[in-house]
């Protein structure tokens, strides 16, 4: 079993980045300097938001968990093999086949075959 970090941007901004990006070059070539700046400084702004911080599981398949804060609940996400496996809201303590995910204080424990294998970010 391999346990790794990684950090990557998500699919569903990645157009959204490139398009204004590529609107900001257009802007400034045209002489527009506060449309182009307007649509950078967006741009920057949208790509901090997509970058996405997972844990990563390889053990005779890949399971990554990626989970945001929502006030005092953890809203996480599990993927296996890049398909959906389990999408929900964690208050306590809640079970996901092999993976076990526990609440805590300073943030979502996994737990992997009754082995704790890390945090999530």
């Amino acid at each position: 079993m391999e346990v790794m970090r990684r950090m990557g941007l998500r699919k569903d901004y990645a157009p959204f980045v490139v398009i204004l990006f590529c609107s900001s070059i257009a802007a400034y070539l045209r002489g527009m300097d506060f449309l182009g700046t307007f649509l950078l400084t967006l741009g920057f702004v949208l790509f901090s938001l997509s970058v996405e911080r997972s844990l990563v599981i390889l053990d005779g398949g890949e399971y990554r968990l990626s989970a945001r804060k929502r006030g005092s609940v953890y809203e996480v996400r599990v993927l296996r093999d890049g398909s959906p496996l389990w999408s929900g809201k964690v208050l306590d303590y809640v079970e996901v086949g092999e993976l076990a995910l526990d609440a805590r204080s300073d943030g979502v424990t996994v737990v992997f075959r009754e082995k704790e294998v890390g945090k999530l970010p």
